[in-house]
């Protein structure tokens, strides 16, 4: 229900600002101003003050076909259909008139002191210097602009470089670590790491646990027998240390009788100095290696 009478409201507005009827209701209330004021102005006294017995004997004492609506219908015709033709004659007036002083005034300028010739050459000048203006404007922004986009560029590229040798000085850096790591391992690695006199104690092929003093020169395994003279014992074939584990991983070929198979042991560093080396097992041959210093 509200929305029905809320449409029936704009509908009653749209047609009440149509300009025939609000100019017919414009002219009604102007020729009708009496009857306007006593409605809303006076009270019953004040009506009879004036010799009507009521509001409708105003109304009907002050009605003519011509005021009621003779009149505002007319005013609001012309207002509809000849005011609209009026002005534009008006609006046609107003440029032929603007037009013809314009160019009266330039027919007397043409006498002055700057021929009406001068004048339009440089009001030419005036506007192509404008636009030359306006047009190095352009092209200084233009080149503003690209000299920005050039900083910006210059910028993250100065920033990739710098991110690259960064990297690069890491990777030199893990490199150099790698390099030292690597000179470790294979310094750690090689047989004559070995060399020098030990204490080795070893089972024997009874089962029974010994200890000799043997010396290892170049992989070659010897002891001194009853004689003072050395004797091979072994010989070290291959040595491999594991960092991860810090273990060494030592195989010997037996040299008294070279057909039998060689052996290998898992020996594992006591101390930092590798002076005392443990089967990591502790079962094997060789049980443990324990450096002489002299």
């Amino acid at each position: 229900m509200e929305k029905k009478f809320t449409d029936l409201f704009k509908e009653v507005g749209g047609r009440l600002r149509s300009p025939l009827i609000y100019s017919f209701i414009i002219a009604w209330l102007v020729t009708n101003w009496r009857i306007v004021i006593g409605l809303m102005f006076y009270k019953s006294q004040q009506l009879q003050l004036d010799g009507y017995t009521s509001f409708l004997d105003m109304i009907d004492k002050n009605r003519t076909f011509i005021k009621f609506w003779g009149l505002p219908i007319v005013v609001s015709l012309v207002y509809t259909f000849a005011f609209p033709i009026i002005r534009n004659v008006i609006s046609a007036y107003n440029a032929w008139n603007f037009r013809w002083g314009s160019t009266w005034a330039l027919a007397v300028a043409k006498e002055g002191g700057v021929s009406f010739s001068k004048y339009i050459e440089l009001k030419t000048r005036l506007q192509q210097s404008i636009e030359e203006v306006e047009n190095i404007h352009k092209s200084e922004s233009q080149i503003t602009n690209e000299n920005e986009k050039l900083r910006n560029d210059t910028e993250v590229l100065k920033r990739r470089i710098e991110n690259e040798v960064q990297s690069l000085r890491v990777s030199e850096d893990i490199k150099a670590a790698l390099v030292n790591e690597l000179s470790i391992l294979k310094e750690k690695s090689e047989i004559k790491t070995f060399n020098g006199a030990w204490k080795m104690k070893f089972k024997n092929g009874l089962g029974q646990v010994k200890t000799e003093r043997i010396t290892i020169s170049n992989g070659d395994v010897s002891y001194s027998n009853a004689e003072a003279k050395y004797e091979s014992l072994f010989k070290l074939k291959t040595c491999v240390y594991n960092p991860n584990t810090n273990e060494y991983v030592v195989v010997f070929e037996r040299v008294k009788d070279p057909n039998a198979s060689g052996f290998s042991e898992i020996f594992r560093p006591q101390d930092e100095t590798m002076t005392f080396l443990k089967n990591f097992e502790e079962k094997g041959i060789i049980l443990e290696l324990e450096k002489i210093i002299i």
